[in-house]
């Protein structure tokens, strides 16, 4: 990273400019001014005049009309201007002040007040009382952000005297996030001055930042919390702990008097825990009070295990009734686990789901199983029985052999039996095979039983495509 305001390593490159800089200014800067990159040229000049603005920034500042390109010198009118106000704060005001208006951008004055505040935050903040509304509120965060770091506890009490808006509000919030991060139990003790409407997202800082130091003194501060701002920041607190021990996260959970509330985290603890004892992160999930609670719970965990393995899963599930709730969730996404690693298994399984639920795991199944054996996948395939599901599955084979075998998709794209569906699986083979071969395209559309006039339709469709397609650079007009 790059040094900014004298922060930072100095490469070797940078040393050496700034000994030139200490030796010679105007000789460095004229240098720095013919480096033809950009970026390669703003770091020898920010060198330049970090050197310079250290030693001596009285001629610093009528040398940065040397600096041809107007982005980099307002950047380093700030930086330079920044460097002097960490050592002369009213040298830097008096010259912001004798700017023409274009030049008093808000980025010079944010870092003019950032260096100011890291050495005497109350002077700069009293200072920035006098800046018009539009930048103050600005200002004011740049200040903040740099006093709470130091003093926290000064930052909030200057903030609390600012009269009651938008700028008090937004200054709050930001020493109480530092706060918050820095140090949870003391931010927790003074949630009292945050706005209603921000102290929600606050108790959620502070939770997420003690559960990191103490997990069980925020658990307590948490009980302590009352109705919806309890709930949120146990959930916070418990899906942190359950990062690292979701046993513990679970016996709080299942010990709560409030059980039912936390839903919210339930499913995260038993995602968590099935990763490491899928076997005990089920038995917590059914030991939890029936309702929303055990279902989200129970459905985490057996999704979780639905990926190592499939089968004990759906052996599990298959026990209710196909039309119970748990099935109808689970079984789509236990079936497609298992068509990546079996898909065959899949297979013999899809048809025991809800009618209404086979079309989108038949086109799962034939979508993964074309990817590993397409021979096996097909032989499936042309084994289902008519229908929306069937044909489906068939557009996945029409899209999978398309490429490499356009004369098998047309043929299959000619049993489809939505004719929506296979107007549209007719053109994609269509238009592969004319592009392999024209005259093969067309021998095999006279072969087929489409009408004459369908088959002319269809051959100067594929024509068009593959005109557009060479014409917008081989992108398939298809696939848009």
């Amino acid at each position: 990273m790059r040094h900014l305001f004298g922060v930072g390593p100095r490469s070797p490159q940078s040393l050496l400019i700034a000994h030139w800089t200490e030796n010679d200014p105007l000789g460095a800067l004229d240098w720095a001014k013919q480096i033809q990159k950009p970026h390669e040229r703003f770091d020898a000049l920010q060198d330049i005049f970090l050197t310079w603005g250290n030693n001596d920034p009285a001629p610093l500042m009528a040398a940065l009309d040397q600096v041809p390109n107007v982005r980099d010198r307002n950047d380093l009118l700030g930086m330079a201007l920044g460097v002097l106000a960490g050592r002369d704060p009213a040298a830097a005001m008096d010259y912001l002040a004798t700017l023409p208006p274009a030049q008093r951008q808000i980025s010079v004055y944010e870092r003019v007040y950032e260096n100011w505040a890291s050495s005497d935050p109350s002077a700069a903040a009293a200072a920035a009382q006098t800046l018009p509304s539009q930048m103050r509120t600005s200002i004011y965060q740049t200040i903040v952000e740099a006093w709470a770091q130091k003093d926290p506890v000064a930052a909030l009490t200057w903030a609390q005297s600012l009269p009651q808006g938008t700028d008090q509000r937004d200054v709050l919030s930001s020493v109480m996030s530092t706060m918050a991060s820095d140090d949870p139990q003391s931010a927790a003790s003074r949630l009292d001055v945050v706005p209603t409407s921000q102290r929600s997202t606050l108790i959620n800082d502070v939770a997420s930042a003690w559960a990191d130091r103490d997990a069980p003194a925020a658990l307590d501060w948490a009980g302590n919390l009352s109705g919806a701002e309890r709930t949120s920041a146990l959930n916070m607190i418990l899906n942190n702990v359950a990062g690292n021990d979701p046993a513990s996260a679970a016996a709080y959970v299942q010990s709560h008097p409030d059980t039912a509330k936390l839903n919210g985290v339930a499913g995260s603890i038993a995602t968590q825990w099935a990763e490491s004892d899928p076997a005990a992160a089920l038995a917590w999930a059914q030991s939890l009070p029936s309702g929303r609670i055990q279902t989200e719970a129970l459905s985490d965990v057996l999704t979780q295990q639905a990926e190592q393995d499939p089968g004990a899963v759906w052996n599990y599930i298959s026990g209710a009734s196909s039309n119970s709730a748990q099935f109808q969730e689970l079984a789509p996404k236990v079936l497609e686990h298992w068509a990546v690693l079996d898909p065959a298994q899949a297979a013999q399984h899809v048809g025991e789901l809800p009618e209404d639920l086979q079309l989108g795991s038949i086109a799962n199944i034939a979508q993964t199983w074309l990817g590993q054996d397409s021979a096996q996948a097909m032989q499936w395939i042309s084994a289902l029985p008519g229908g929306v599901a069937r044909d489906a599955a068939v557009e996945e084979v029409v899209e999978n052999q398309s490429q490499s075998n356009p004369q098998t998709a047309f043929s299959w794209a000619l049993s489809i039996g939505d004719d929506t569906m296979r107007q549209k699986g007719l053109r994609n083979a269509a238009s592969e095979l004319y592009r392999s071969s024209p005259a093969l395209a067309q021998q095999v559309m006279q072969a087929s039983n489409l009408s004459p006039e369908q088959q002319s339709a269809l051959y100067q469709q594929a024509q068009r495509d593959n005109a557009q397609q060479t014409n917008s650079g081989n992108v398939n007009p298809l696939q848009m």
